[in-house]
């Protein structure tokens, strides 16, 4: 009995020692992206906008994967790449759409079909259970920009319809102010 407690001692031990040096990873890691965006910030000034792509809070600053507008120098960093207003050329919103069948009920229908028809209702009660349709849409905005060798950023959302819009709207609202 007291080597088993040892032994579950020692394990927690080690446990501890393994989630603080994962910590010590994490801070490490958070440290870096700051000072990079601390360097990004000292280099460009701060940003009017800030948009985080993965939709989470604006509380860290992920440079490749934000979107920041400077409106006076007319400039804006997608994924950390800088574009000026006049190398956005135009912007779409894609919707991939697929469609996901699930069956309900099959199983206790067959049983119930089985119970009162014998193989041949449990047959015929497996497949007159509902089916449900799911809708799953994947949104994607594909902005065009002046670059031959990358000429198409594509920002995918999953179904963050919301995030997609945001950003649509905010390349449209550059390339209207291209037009003046």
């Amino acid at each position: 009995m007291e080597v088993f407690i040892v032994i579950l001692i020692i394990a927690a031990l080690l446990g501890l020692v393994g989630a603080i040096i994962e910590n010590e990873q994490d801070k490490a890691e958070i440290d870096k992206i700051e000072a990079e965006y601390e360097v990004f910030v000292n280099k460009n000034g701060k940003p009017d906008i800030r948009i985080s792509l993965l939709g989470l809070d604006n509380s860290r600053n992920w440079i490749e994967n934000d979107i920041y507008v400077y409106e006076s120098s007319e400039k804006i960093f997608i994924k950390g790449e800088e574009y000026s207003y006049e190398d956005i050329l135009s912007v779409s919103l894609m919707d991939e759409e697929s469609f996901t069948t699930k069956s309900k009920n099959t199983i206790s229908r067959a049983v119930v079909g089985g119970a009162i028809a014998g193989p041949a209702g449990a047959v015929i009660g497996g497949t007159t259970g509902r089916k449900e349709t799911e809708t799953n849409h994947n949104y994607n905005v594909c902005i065009t920009v002046r670059n031959l060798q990358k000429p198409t950023i594509i920002l995918e959302f999953h179904n963050n319809i919301i995030l997609a819009q945001k950003i649509l709207d905010l390349i449209n609202n550059i390339l209207d102010i291209n037009k003046k």
